[in-house]
């Protein structure tokens, strides 16, 4: 019990205490929270005020949390999973007066403008609004549709009382002021210790005879380099929780299943549609697996219901004749196999498709999808050549993480896919030709299609980002007897990686291990 808890039962009692208007009426609240009692209180004085009082959440995206209290964390875009209104579905500027700030939500259909009376002062280093300071209120306004990092230029130390510098040393170790600003506000979860991982997001082994192009792991702190990428995938685990909204309700719209299956991965398939299909929290719309050669995959080892289709039934000749001609032979199932997933998730069954490589296994559910909001797994490992793929196709001035989606699975949004791709067979092979064209592929690893659909989910909309970190672990092919049931093998698997979402083998790291 505290002194907030409180007053919200004197508001709800026979105290005669009104609460203040936090949203001006019921479309501003998020669809998808658990209602109470305080609801008609949020909004129901609002057209006696003609403003919106905030009680932290805006603060706290605005400005971040107090340093003293959670100095692991990121100061700015912290959302608040307590509030009513989600503040990455609003669109906020500095009012014409330049006195104060506006919001206006994005969810209410055409919602006007409204005043924000004030600023809960959460990380109690907010100056004044006045014409000196609008630029660190415009930076921190930009930052809440673009999510880029924002620069730590305001005078912290000015602004801090005597004594009070304690946790900012900490906070700067999370790159405050240049470091990692998630979508879904970046939080770290004390209560989950760091765990070892095997080569999640390790360097992909790239074939004999190519000239290889490692990623760049990604700096997390400043001097980081240091920890590896095993390290730093571990440090972004500790950031990240596995499942960010499995607080949340799930998915009100069934979710469909696509894996791409090459030769070399038959006998993975069977387990790796069960494994996903028991990932799935919510109704599943479907099962498909598309292989190269249907004819190799043991259906009856299948679950129930999985269907499986021929590439060519899915991939436009036209797409597939330009595949062959531009990637080098040895890489063309790879970029084959990526038009697949795109395609399914953007012209498939249902709203949302989970696409998965066929030689990683999901170990263990998650809340992919809840309302507007879906589970993006985020590495550690940048690999620059993607980027510039997608800098050629939609253009440098778009918006970006420094981290990466590259994960060996993904939820992926139709409505999302569809800004690119269009809604019909003839636009996604137009834009899938677009999307080889931007590709270079006189590199060993030129385009990625979950590097596409991060960022065209962050440019269209960051607010329904949720980071999620990967968990994942790699382990060998002869290690299992793929003969086995496919149940068998998948509880094998979690039994040997109790901590562990996602397991994966690949077949071109145990080549070049040989």
């Amino acid at each position: 019990l505290n002194e907030m808890e409180l007053l919200a039962r004197a508001v709800l009692g026979s105290a005669p205490v009104e609460a203040l208007p936090t949203a001006p009426d019921a479309t501003w609240l998020k669809p998808y929270r658990v209602r109470s009692a305080m609801d008609a209180a949020m909004t129901r004085h609002f057209d006696a005020f003609g403003c919106i009082f905030d009680a932290a959440a805006l603060g706290q995206y605005l400005g971040g949390e107090d340093p003293e209290n959670a100095p692991e964390r990121p100061l700015t875009l912290h959302v608040n999973p307590a509030s009513a209104i989600d503040p990455r579905q609003l669109e906020w500027r500095i009012a014409a007066s330049g006195r104060s700030i506006e919001v206006r939500s994005t969810i209410a259909g055409s919602s006007a403008f409204v005043r924000v009376a004030n600023l809960h002062m959460h990380c109690k280093t907010f100056p004044p609004l006045e014409p000196s300071t609008r630029p660190w209120y415009s930076t921190r306004i930009a930052a809440t549709s673009t999510l880029q990092p924002v620069p730590g230029s305001y005078p912290r130390r000015a602004l801090l009382p005597a004594g009070g510098t304690r946790g900012w040393a900490s906070s700067a170790l999370l790159g405050v002021g240049g470091g990692v600003v998630s979508a879904g506000g970046l939080r770290a979860a004390p209560s989950e210790p760091i765990r070892s991982r095997v080569g999640s997001s390790g360097v992909r082994a790239m074939r004999r005879g190519h000239a290889a192009t490692r990623r760049r792991p990604l700096s997390l702190i400043p001097g980081s380099g240091a920890l590896g990428s095993r390290g730093q995938a571990a440090l972004l685990d500790r950031i990240l929780r596995a499942d960010p909204l499995g607080h949340a309700p799930a998915a009100s719209v069934p979710i469909a299943i696509a894996i791409p299956c090459g030769p070399r991965d038959v006998s993975l398939a069977p387990a790796a549609a069960l494994a996903a299909i028991e990932a799935v929290a919510a109704d599943v719309a479907g099962v498909r697996i598309v292989a190269a050669d249907p004819a190799a995959i043991d259906r009856r080892r299948l679950p129930a219901g999985v269907e499986v289709v021929p590439e060519e039934a899915v991939i436009d000749a036209t797409v597939a004749a330009a595949v062959a001609r531009a990637v080098p032979r040895e890489r063309a199932g790879w970029v084959l196999q990526q038009l697949v997933k795109l395609r399914e998730a953007t012209l498939g069954p249902a709203p949302a498709t989970l696409v998965a490589d066929a030689d990683t296994l999901l170990l263990r559910p998650r809340n992919w999808l809840s309302g507007p909001d879906q589970i993006v797994i985020a590495t550690t490992e940048v690999h620059s050549p993607y980027g510039e793929h997608l800098d050629r196709l939609l253009g440098s001035s778009r918006p970006r993480l420094p981290l990466s989606a590259v994960a060996h699975h993904q939820l992926m949004q139709r409505d999302v896919l569809q800004l690119q791709f269009g809604t019909s067979a003839d636009s996604f092979a137009r834009e899938a030709l677009r999307f080889l064209e931007a590709a270079r592929f006189g590199i060993e690893s030129a385009c990625s299609e979950y590097e596409l659909y991060g960022a065209l989910l962050l440019q269209a909309s960051p607010w329904r980002c949720r980071l999620a970190s990967p968990r994942a672990v790699t382990f060998s092919r002869s290690d299992v007897d793929w003969t086995a049931p496919a149940d068998a093998i998948v509880a094998a698997l979690r039994d040997r990686h109790p901590d562990a979402y996602s397991a994966s083998s690949h077949w071109y790291a145990e080549a070049l291990a040989d």
